[in-house]
């Protein structure tokens, strides 16, 4: 548009410049001036034709700018959508990275449960080998105590044939008995002797449950603590007369010496009486933690509250032998026991004066569950004596 209005204003120009050389009225100019007209607007024609052909050149430029800068600007959304697509490359090989990393994990851990599956496999022969050791250990460790036991009967035998029948009649007075199977309808303290040990006093009864029973615990009140060490239980606590544990070392040597069965004695703060009555009843040694050996089979109207601690070890505060994992079951019942996870009876716990709901006092959990009681008492017998 703007170099249509440059063209016009020249032709105007052009038309005025005519218009003096024809007209006749006006001054006669010289030939000088109008040579110089003519050669003035020569130049001035091709300063016009020069000036409209650069201003065409650059509306040419313009447009090619145009065109350039639209082409710059695809570029640049090109370059935004590149770097977009990029991005979202980067972002899917990452994740295909942490796939291959997940995958090259899982392979690891496949490959270490099958070597720990062989570990396993390994472990439970090691387990079952040890097992079977063990096994052998305690029937080697009964056969010992059972040749302890021919010694000395064995030595008994031979000195009664080296004394004179005044002699025997004598010893005979004198020996002490291995079990309280002679006691009657009363209760008595005596000394006994198994092999294997010194002589040691027990509480006979032939009350509760009949003739020939050997009282191995007894509660009756709070006088005594029976939250002991492990040492304090191998060897027994307390008062004879009143409230005790016989032993753990002395209760193994009985039940291994000679075949045994076991009353359980209960009376609550209502002196209401249950009892219950196992026809077998064994422990191990020491080496096996004085595990709960045998029970036999169950009778009497308390229920049977033993069953899930056989084949258990027993437990005290410093020595926690129990199957519970995250604690002792000792600490949390106050008191030693063949603990599992933990027992369903505690008669070694901590002694109430009055009946109470506490998971720590003496309950038996067939009965009243975890209500205490006011009185119980384990005893033994000998078999043989039935």
């Amino acid at each position: 548009m703007y170099r249509f209005n440059i063209l016009a204003i020249i032709l105007i120009i052009s038309m005025v410049f005519l218009d003096a050389s024809a007209n006749p009225t006006e001054e006669l100019i010289d030939e000088q001036e109008e040579e110089c007209a003519s050669y003035c607007l020569k130049v001035f024609l091709w300063n016009t034709v020069n000036m409209n052909n650069k201003i065409e050149a650059c509306d040419k430029k313009s447009m090619q700018m145009s065109v350039l800068q639209n082409q710059l600007d695809v570029l640049k959304l090109k370059e935004t959508m590149y770097e977009k697509t990029i991005k979202e490359k980067e972002v899917q090989c990452s994740r295909q990275e942490k796939l291959n990393e997940d995958v090259a994990s899982i392979r690891d851990k496949l490959e270490n449960m099958t070597e720990n599956k062989q570990l396993e496999d390994i472990l439970k022969q090691l387990e079952s080998s040890r097992a079977i050791i063990e096994e052998k250990n305690e029937q080697i460790r009964s056969l010992k105590t059972k040749l302890q036991i021919n010694e000395f009967l064995l030595g008994t035998c031979k000195s009664n044939i080296t004394l004179s029948p005044a002699a025997l009649v004598r010893q005979d007075m004198s020996m002490l008995e291995t079990s309280c199977s002679r006691i009657e309808n009363t209760t008595e303290i005596w000394k006994i002797q198994v092999p294997g040990m010194e002589p040691f006093r027990v509480r006979c009864d032939g009350i509760i449950a009949g003739p020939g029973w050997t009282v191995i615990q007894r509660r009756v009140d709070g006088t005594v603590d029976f939250n002991r060490s492990w040492d304090e239980y191998r060897t027994g606590f307390g008062d004879l007369d009143g409230n005790f544990f016989v032993g753990l070392e002395k209760l193994y040597r009985m039940t291994i010496f000679q075949p045994h069965e076991l009353f359980v004695y209960l009376q609550n703060f209502d002196n209401e009486i249950r009892y219950a009555h196992y026809s077998s009843f064994s422990i191990g040694s020491e080496d096996d933690a004085y595990k709960l050996k045998d029970l036999g089979e169950f009778a009497g109207d308390a229920g049977d509250a033993l069953k899930m601690n056989l084949n258990m070890k027993f437990t005290t505060f410093d020595r926690d032998n129990d199957k519970r994992g995250f604690d002792n079951c000792s600490i949390e019942r106050q008191g030693g026991w063949w603990f599992n996870q933990c027992a369903r009876s505690n008669l070694n716990g901590r002694y109430f004066e009055r009946e109470l709901d506490k998971w720590e006092g003496i309950w038996w959990w067939n009965w009243q569950e975890t209500r205490t009681l006011q009185s119980v008492q384990m005893l033994i017998r000998s078999i043989s004596q039935k």
